[in-house]
């Protein structure tokens, strides 16, 4: 019973550092990106969007 209980605790915590992981992850590659770029996502988000509402 106790072996049950802590492979539990052991599989959320493989689950957290996944979750971790993955967005620290995430985030540094956000950062890698250039701000340049990150603009032109925008700009580009923002004339999808205004399309989309214009239609």
């Amino acid at each position: 019973m106790h072996r049950a209980y802590l492979s539990d605790v052991e599989k959320a915590v493989a689950k957290k550092t996944r979750w971790v992981h993955r967005t620290v992850n995430s985030g540094w590659r956000a950062n890698q990106s250039t701000d340049n770029k990150a603009t032109d996502l925008g700009r580009e988000g923002g004339r999808v969007g205004r399309s989309c509402s214009s239609v």
